[in-house]
């Protein structure tokens, strides 16, 4: 049991965020359509992720022979944002109690599902690491955010390289004239490599310091965690549903089966 009111023994995932931000329904249609995702969701069993196929995602193919830092990396052309820079394919949740869930919905969707910690701690869920993209380092009034990506690229960089050199002597311009590498570096290149972007970046979020609490773009907010790739689940597993409390007796309709608990929330505005 939680001893401090700001954590909670759920966490919880509200869906459809695409769906409110791009939508120019009125707000009873963007309710039906979120309530029917949900239900979806629910009937389905399972939580498929975001991310491009060709950002940081769920296929831990990369590092093959032939393949390099552009295919498993992708970024916003000229962006230094470190919030525009990952797409990785996971699934997110807040660490949010019930009692101060509000201000996550009203960014997010007023429909949501959780689980308990434990359920999702046993299926690869773990906290992000948060980065404050607009601190200050170094002398020259240089940015964190900004650091780490010259950095996480030079790693990502030479890892690629050093895998292509085994198969492709001159293949990279830092191994030129090196007559290949012994198989164990390149193969200890590519489980690093993998690890970094799978188990390191893809679980870095980047937000401003300085940001509101209010603001969309304050991720620090959501306490959040993220499993890597679709979670599957039973509607046993779910311990609670969050929704208006308009949709109660259509829920208990549609999903007769679902005997946990259900939380109303404010309605979505238009």
């Amino acid at each position: 049991m939680k001893s401090q009111r700001y954590v909670s023994d759920e966490l919880t995932h509200f869906v459809g965020r695409d769906l409110m931000a791009a939508t120019n329904a009125d707000s009873k249609t963007l309710e039906e359509q979120l309530y029917e995702r949900l239900v979806s969701i629910l009937k389905e069993g399972q939580l498929k992720t975001g991310g491009k196929e060709t950002g940081v995602n769920a296929d831990p193919s990369i590092g093959k022979e032939g393949m390099t830092v552009e295919h498993v990396i992708t970024y916003e052309v000229g962006s230094r944002s470190l919030q525009k820079i990952f797409d990785p394919a996971v699934i997110c949740f807040c660490d949010i109690p019930v009692e101060d869930i509000g201000i996550h919905v009203s960014k997010h969707s007023p429909f949501g599902l959780a689980f308990s910690r434990g359920f999702l701690l046993e299926r690869g869920t773990n906290p992000v690491l948060y980065l404050a993209e607009d601190t200050k380092v170094g002398e020259g009034a240089g940015t964190l955010g900004s650091l780490f990506i010259d950095e996480m690229n030079r790693a990502l960089h030479l890892l690629s390289e050093l895998q292509l050199a085994h198969s492709h002597p001159a293949g990279a311009p830092r191994f030129q004239g090196v007559q290949g590498l012994p198989h164990g570096v390149t193969h200890d290149a590519t489980l690093i490599h993998q690890f970094l972007l799978i188990h390191v970046f893809a679980f870095v979020k980047a937000f401003r310091g300085d940001s509101a609490d209010d603001d969309p773009e304050n991720y620090y907010m959501e306490r959040e965690w993220r499993r890597y790739g679709d979670l599957d689940f039973t509607l046993e597993d779910v311990c609670r549903v969050y929704l208006p409390r308009r949709f109660a007796k259509r829920l208990r309709a549609d999903l007769p089966d679902y005997y946990g608990q259900v939380t109303f929330v404010a309605e979505a505005k238009s």
